[in-house]
């Protein structure tokens, strides 16, 4: 575990580099857990760091040709890529402080030319560096790659031949894979009909959708507006309807009733298999604790986990037969 004690703000940090599991205190107060969360963090968790300065993928027209507008003008801007020399610069500062790094910018970060070293250099200094592709050049010796060293990768919704080659190849080699989906007025059709369906890879960790940001080639013609009709039938399907991937945060005020919790609206992401139930949510330190003494739980066999700078909580069936029966009773309906 690597713990991080951030004396500015009173907390404290445990995140497991192997697992992905986070720990975090409330406000200490003459060395007691206030409950309270931490308004902020005196360096970043998380940092995003743009390494490509060129795309293969856009400057071979492959991306716009399959109707993905790039906001970072991939098709017609061309710079030179972040050296190793440079990026160790950033990880030296980060040590000891960043949990996890994003690798991105104008391009595939699989087709850097110093791709498995730059990650390497994340795992040498105890960061999780993860990266979103296009899939458009990756190999299976990139797969084997991520597996050793990223947390996770995601693969752009792209609907090509390369697209569905990338997630293969990712899965094959053991890499929690997760799909990006673009919603804009043109692709969300397609989105209701793939969950409609579950057509999506067989295998994957999450599918998550994105926004359309129309900047860079982008332009305002195909955004999408939150009075479209299609929106409410597309939230309606995700809210509703039961999937075998993570979709995003969903709200259950069905088990804040039952439990007769005050935030009933508080948003749930509910996960079922074979093996087991699980679920988690956005609460604060004093609902979580309210909510584990009525479900029966001990708080401190409960993992925690951090998801948009704010505490989640993962439950399994095997840590509460009440749990359980409340996500069947969910599921049911």
């Amino acid at each position: 575990m690597k713990t991080y004690i951030d004396k500015n703000n009173k907390f404290i940090e445990q995140f497991c580099i192997e697992t992905g599991l986070y720990i975090r205190s409330g406000v200490i107060e003459n060395g007691k857990d206030t409950g309270i969360d931490p308004f902020m963090r005196n360096f970043p968790q998380l940092i995003d760091i743009g390494i490509m300065g060129h795309c293969r993928h856009g400057s071979s027209g492959a991306c716009l040709a399959s109707g993905i507008r790039c906001y970072q003008s991939g098709n017609r801007v061309t710079m030179p890529n972040m050296m190793p020399d440079d990026f160790h610069c950033i990880v030296l500062q980060c040590r000891d402080r960043v949990f996890q790094m994003a690798l991105g910018g104008r391009g595939d970060v699989d087709q850097h030319e110093h791709f498995e070293e730059l990650l390497s250099l994340c795992r040498e200094n105890d960061i999780v560096p993860n990266f979103t592709t296009s899939g458009f050049g990756l190999t299976l010796d990139h797969a084997k790659v991520c597996k050793k060293y990223t947390g996770a990768v995601a693969v752009s919704w792209y609907r090509t031949d390369y697209t569905h080659r990338a997630v293969n190849y990712l899965l094959d080699a053991g890499v929690k894979t997760n799909i990006h989906y673009v919603l804009d007025s043109n692709s969300i059709d397609e989105a209701i009909e793939r969950l409609k369906n579950w057509d999506f890879p067989v295998g994957i960790n999450a599918v998550i959708f994105l926004l359309y940001k129309p900047i860079g080639i982008g332009n305002d013609e195909i955004v999408l507006w939150a009075d479209n009709d299609r929106v409410a039938e597309f939230f309606k399907l995700v809210d509703t309807e039961q999937f075998p991937f993570i979709i995003g945060i969903v709200n259950h005020s069905e088990l804040g009733r039952l439990l007769g919790l005050e935030y009933a609206d508080d948003a749930w992401e509910i996960k079922v298999t074979d093996e087991k139930v699980s679920a988690f949510t956005i609460m604060n330190n004093f609902d979580m604790g309210d909510f584990l003494d009525k479900i029966g739980v001990d708080r401190r066999v409960v993992e925690w986990d951090e998801y948009e700078r704010s505490y989640t909580s993962y439950i399994t069936a095997e840590t509460s037969a009440t749990w359980k029966q409340l996500l069947l009773t969910i599921y049911s309906t």
